[in-house]
């Protein structure tokens, strides 16, 4: 592990991205096709419920600060922890899969090319590999150069998106039943916190002068720009437009045009999904490397599992039929885990 020491800002922007990754490109229209308008209230209580979360991921990260979460786990399973860093590595995996399977996609719409998602797979992998190597520093300092330009291409689109904008189409509101809101906001819940827990690859040791203040106020503000992102959307695009299209965000964006002559700012601003991806696969390898090289003791061997896992997740991604509810209970395991080592005395 990179010894250099990281700013509590670094860590805080580093989560940003990790809450959003899986929630604009996918989690939204999976909601959506649950609770209609009614996502909106579902937001807002999976908000409520990551404010429980954090106290949770707080507390697993001041447990034995000087080590990182495999080093907790070994130190506290013994000869088990092999499988519970397993259970780990395996889950983190498949959600990889995953992501590079919905951000390849994703590429291929909105610049509207038919090609196989391979080559774009292997690109955005190979790329947030390369930046999982450099070490955590760079991931992070990566993350505060990718947050301003994200924040850049927000503002942009708000302002020229203010105009589509009709606040009767999110009415009416509680028109779902009580089940399916509740059900959405697990699903909310389990798909923006669970790559949080992904930070604890990072020992508390590592942060200068390390406070939780800085986690609390961009989970905080994170989960409240996503409950705003989907009022913004379910504002322009009419609801039942949004559950047949794939990217409503993108279809928001698509109306953009500045002053008649960039009439497809889409492709530019669409940009700011894709750094979600990169930074949280970048921070994924990262992960899953530390793991094996905690995990496995004869590190002569651990280019080649590191290696070999990684073809692993390019081949799931791209040859492996996805279904959404596997992803979700994926990361609902990825999360008891961390919850069951915090409660290990």
């Amino acid at each position: 592990m990179n010894n250099d020491k990281i700013s509590n800002l670094e860590f805080g922007f580093l989560s940003t991205f990790l809450y959003k990754a899986f929630i604009l490109l996918n989690g939204f229209n999976i909601i959506i096709n649950i609770t209609l308008n009614d996502s909106i209230i579902s937001y807002i209580i999976g908000l409520i419920i990551s404010i429980f979360l954090i106290k949770l991921f707080i507390s697993l990260f001041n447990k034995l600060p000087n080590l990182n979460i495999f080093e907790k786990i070994t130190y506290l399973f013994g000869k088990f922890s092999i499988v519970i860093k397993a259970i780990l590595i395996i889950s983190v995996s498949v959600f990889s899969s995953y992501l590079i399977y919905i951000s390849s996609l994703f590429v291929r719409s909105s610049l509207l090319i038919d090609v196989d998602i391979l080559p774009i797979s292997i690109l955005l992998f190979t790329t947030a590999i390369y930046l999982g190597g450099k070490g955590i520093t760079s991931i992070t300092r990566t993350s505060i150069i990718s947050f301003f330009i994200f924040v850049i291409f927000e503002v942009i689109t708000i302002l020229f998106v203010i105009p589509n904008i009709n606040s009767l189409k999110i009415l009416p509101l509680f028109a779902t039943s009580t089940s399916k809101i509740f059900i959405s906001s697990i699903i909310y819940s389990v798909m923006s916190f669970a790559p949080i827990f992904l930070l604890l690859v990072i020992p508390k040791s590592m942060i200068k002068n390390s406070s939780t203040k800085s986690i609390k106020i961009f989970s905080l503000i994170s989960n409240i720009y996503l409950v705003f992102n989907i009022i913004l959307v379910l504002s322009v695009i009419d609801v039942h437009l949004a559950k047949i299209i794939d990217y409503p965000e993108l279809s928001v964006i698509s109306k953009i045009s500045v002053l008649g002559f960039f009439d497809r700012m889409e492709d530019v601003l669409s940009f700011k999904f894709l750094l979600d991806v990169f930074i949280t696969l970048a921070l994924c390898s990262y992960y899953i490397k530390c793991g094996i090289k905690d995990t496995n003791k004869h590190q002569k061997y651990n280019i080649y599992i590191i290696s070999l896992t990684y073809l692993i997740i390019l081949f799931i991604s791209n040859y492996i039929e996805f279904n959404y509810i596997y992803i979700i209970i994926s990361m609902a395991i990825f999360i008891i885990t961390n919850v069951l080592i915090l409660i290990k005395k």
